[in-house]
């Protein structure tokens, strides 16, 4: 089916009118009575129309540029296909800064850290030990604890640093208590509120005060809903059910979910590589769906069986020119031979083989979306497995170093021929 426009309507009739004109002219010619000065009316109005044309052509392509956050789509999903162009070496990955190197003890010692923001001043904040808040400078160089563990002003039960305002403000979520705390530049509490009670699964800023939030439920009848948007401490509108009117489990309800600069959110379940674009009041924009898993993933332990290892979708980021980044865990080809059956507190649990400690079964790749095109317009996999945002641009990642010693590294990224981060 064909869709037409203003412009479309404007070009017919503009051939119209010319065509008319024409047979005027040539009617004016045969009988002799042409002057130039209707010719020269004649050329004007030819490149007037010409230059509208172009002009509403010009428009029209500007228009197009953003259409993609333009659509609403309730059930439809796209087929996301790798561009014909793909490019498998434009996608840049260089070390910004290294947390913890060569500590191994006291302050400025860092274990694996399940949440780092890089706040407005370039500051590093880390959780640390689920209910502790560890600070680091741009060099990597340990500037102070915040807070302490407990239940009351500035103390954290499990708090993830989410955002940095240009007032040089930290906004830290304490998933723990159930609480949202903004730090000021002086490392004191600006102010506090209480979150609906809800388990959290991931969350992120979309201003001040504004934050979407994957959560099972934030009351019985808002249950089968995966996302929120929370506004000043109350959910103010719940989201995204699936299409397919599957009631939601608390495992089923997990969402990997990004946002960009202008309050779209993107969301997709951790094991189907299927993403849906949201309006901040909760349209679907659309769905875009690739490969990720040939089987259905079942919730309890991985087996070599009927409930193999998964890839899976960790992270995604997106920039200001209309790109998603989606970063996937990838199973190794051969994992099996690098694992056998444990037992774990009564339970049989996958684990690497002798030799093959301290490996991973999987790898990371990195995508990106051209989502006004819908299409993948460049890939690159990378050994390392534990990645996470940090803000526009960066991810970090927990390691060791040679020594076996706990680090944080945080990396930049890149695309060659944009610059997509503030």
């Amino acid at each position: 089916m064909s869709h037409r426009g203003a412009d479309d309507d404007d070009r017919d009739h503009f051939r119209s009118a010319r065509a008319d004109l024409l047979r005027v002219l040539s009617l004016l010619i045969a009988m002799k009575r042409i002057s130039a000065n209707i010719t020269a009316v004649f050329l004007l109005f030819v490149a007037a129309g010409c230059r509208s044309s172009k002009a509403r052509a010009s428009a029209a392509s500007e228009t197009r540029s953003g259409s993609w956050s333009e659509l609403r789509d309730s059930i439809g999903t796209h087929a996301l296909r790798d561009d014909p162009k793909l490019c498998t070496d434009c996608i840049t990955v260089d070390t910004a800064v290294v947390i913890g190197r060569g500590s191994d003890s006291g302050d400025a010692y860092v274990n694996g850290s399940l949440r780092v923001l890089r706040d407005s001043r370039g500051d590093y904040w880390a959780n640390q030990d689920r209910n502790r808040i560890k600070v680091f400078d741009e060099h990597g160089r340990f500037v102070r604890l915040v807070g302490r563990p407990g239940k009351g002003p500035m103390e954290w039960a499990f708090p993830w640093p989410v955002a940095s305002d240009a007032n040089g403000n930290v906004h830290v979520v304490d998933i723990g208590n159930m609480r949202e705390t903004v730090i000021g530049p002086d490392f004191r509490r600006v102010s506090e509120q209480t979150l609906p009670p809800m388990a959290i699964n991931d969350v992120v800023s979309v201003g001040p005060g504004d934050y979407f939030v994957n959560a099972w439920g934030t009351s019985p009848e808002r249950i089968a809903e995966p996302l929120h948007l929370v506004r000043d401490g109350k959910t103010v509108r719940s989201f995204g059910a699936h299409r397919s009117g599957e009631p939601l489990t608390q495992s089923s309800s997990r969402r990997v979910i990004a946002a960009d600069g202008a309050g779209h959110l993107f969301s997709t379940q951790y094991f189907k590589f299927e993403i849906e674009a949201w309006t901040r009041d909760g349209q679907r924009i659309f769905g875009l769906e690739a490969p990720l898993n040939s089987t259905p993933v079942k919730p309890g332990a991985y087996n070599l069986d009927d409930n193999p290892i998964p890839n899976q979708v960790h992270s995604m980021l997106a920039d200001n020119s209309g790109h998603l980044w989606v970063l996937t865990y990838r199973v190794k080809p051969g994992w099996r031979d690098n694992v056998e059956y444990r037992q774990l507190n009564g339970i049989k649990l996958l684990g690497p083989t002798k030799g093959h400690e301290g490996e991973s079964s999987r790898f990371s790749r990195i995508e990106v979306v051209d989502l006004e095109r819908r299409v993948i317009v460049a890939r690159i996999d990378r050994p390392q497995t534990s990645l996470g945002v940090a803000g526009p641009g960066l991810l970090w990642e927990n390691r060791r170093d040679t020594d076996g010693k706990p680090e944080i590294r945080i990396w930049r990224l890149g695309l060659r021929g944009t610059k997509p981060w503030p």
